[in-house]
């Protein structure tokens, strides 16, 4: 093919099986991608001058039809096409078609690409009978048309606004007399309705926050004044001991010089651990009366 390629200067377009995969995004499962195995497709393809079309529906052309650790999918076949052919057909792609009675998929070559076409249908809303312009618009655009294209054309507008006039005229007759305009007011009522609705659930949700809110704060004074309540001297000389107090709740605490004549629960500190030694000075708790260095309590 590359000999042929070589001597020809006609559009070519090469579709079919090329048995080798081109990069590690075009294999799933199996044995890893070796570039070596892809080096020969790589060399066929600069020789040729050739181009791969772009391929819709799907990324793997070819599957051995297992399941689970034991599926493999890979791109083997391909649609390629030289400059010439790319030329003519600009928009041309590939699209991929379910492989029937083989391992491999169909491929089949769009020469003007995909067309979309969209045809929008025209659907007649009925809350359009609520407007006052509606009458008045149809006629206008009636009047509008003096010169029709065609009979077709004009038979379709006719038979659409005859069925909107049917239209019209038995809203008229469903509603009552004095009251045309009840349907808008309804309307309106649902709408004033709706915004009631979330006023109230935001209130209500508003009440819950603050309720849960209130109800964690009471909680929390009654857990803090039961456990001071049920504190002993020790844990509470020891939770002073570990509590950092400003200088002036310091100075509050009497000083009291250690020596003969003065006695403590505890002959040591309990913040240096350092027993007491007559002369230092020590500052005594008024309740609970333990003693602590001024050195250790001060600083």
């Amino acid at each position: 093919m590359t000999n042929l390629r070589s001597g020809s200067d006609n559009s070519w377009l090469v579709i079919g099986d090329t048995n080798v995969v081109a990069n590690q995004d075009e294999k799933l499962g199996g044995v890893p991608f070796n570039p070596n195995d892809a080096r020969f497709f790589y060399d066929f393809v600069d020789s040729t001058g050739l181009l791969e079309l772009p391929i819709s529906g799907g990324t793997y052309t070819w599957s051995n039809h297992r399941s689970d650790e034991e599926a493999i999918l890979e791109k083997l076949d391909r649609s390629m096409c030289s400059l010439e052919w790319s030329s003519s057909y600009p928009k041309a792609i590939g699209l991929l078609d379910a492989a029937i009675g083989s391992d491999h998929a169909l491929i089949l070559i769009l020469p003007q690409g995909l067309k979309k076409k969209y045809k929008k249908e025209f659907k007649f809303e009925s809350k359009w009978l609520l407007e006052e312009e509606c009458t008045s618009t149809v006629q206008k655009s009636w009047v509008s048309i003096s010169q029709p294209r065609n009979s077709h054309r004009f038979g379709t507008m006719l038979s659409a606004t005859v069925n909107m006039h049917r239209r019209l005229l038995e809203t008229e007759v469903s509603l009552p007399l004095g009251n045309e305009k009840k349907p808008r007011d309804s309307y309106i009522s649902e709408t004033n309705f709706d915004t009631n609705m979330v006023v109230i659930l935001a209130a209500l949700l508003c009440a819950l926050v603050f309720a849960l809110g209130l109800n964690s704060m009471v909680r929390c004074a009654l857990h803090c004044s039961r456990r001071f309540a049920m504190e002993t001297p020790e844990q509470e000389a020891a939770r002073l001991a570990t509590t950092s107090l400003k200088k002036r709740d310091l100075q509050e605490i009497p000083v009291t010089v250690y020596g003969e004549g003065v006695s403590f629960p505890s002959t040591e500190c309990p913040i240096c651990l350092g027993e007491f030694v007559g002369g230092e000075k020590v500052r005594v708790l008024p309740k609970c009366n333990h003693g602590f260095h001024v050195r250790c309590i001060d600083t």
